[in-house]
């Protein structure tokens, strides 16, 4: 099923541009700030559109919590919070030191049709988790009109006006 191969180590970059890097830099950057940023009390720093939007969690919604959780030494809440971030970040991590330090990589010797139906069962199997996970651990709250669930946003007492989720962020 995985072939080992060697590999000249400087390839590892040849496909990288310096947006893509950027972007790994970025994320590094938005994970340590959230972490010794904490956020004010009372704001939905929410960055999941559709979650905002609609209410449902995406598949990788509590993935910034969890790489914050691995990062900080919790495996098992990162584990709690978005299985496939608590197990790929150290994968990835893992691959990035066997292919740059060492010159080893893995191939798959599935076919390919066979291997893109593995992940989008395991991107599906994580996303009901999600689903579940949020739905049954999250309470209610008063301010939310349309009945989505939002544990981040804690209306002000002096506001009684009711909201929908997407301004959950307007205060």
């Amino acid at each position: 099923m995985l072939r080992i191969e060697r590999v000249d180590r400087r390839s590892f970059f040849d496909g990288m541009t310096p947006g893509w890097m950027l972007g790994v830099v970025g994320y590094v950057l938005a994970i340590l700030t959230l972490y010794f940023i904490p956020a004010p009390g009372g704001i939905d720093i929410t960055p999941c559109l559709l979650r905002q939007s609609i209410g449902l969690p995406c598949p990788l919604c509590g993935g910034t919590t969890a790489s914050v959780s691995l990062i900080t030494g919790h495996p098992l809440v990162a584990l709690a919070k978005n299985p496939a971030v608590a197990i790929g970040i150290p994968l990835v991590a893992l691959w990035i030191v066997c292919r740059v330090g060492f010159g080893i990589t893995l191939r798959s010797t599935l076919p390919k049709p066979l291997l893109v139906a593995l992940v989008v069962a395991i991107v599906t199997a994580n996303w009901a988790y999600v689903i579940h996970s949020r739905s049954s651990a999250e309470p209610s709250n008063p301010a939310n009109v349309s009945g989505v669930k939002s544990s981040r946003f804690v209306a002000p007492e002096s506001i009684s006006v009711a909201r929908p989720p997407f301004f959950s962020c307007i205060v």
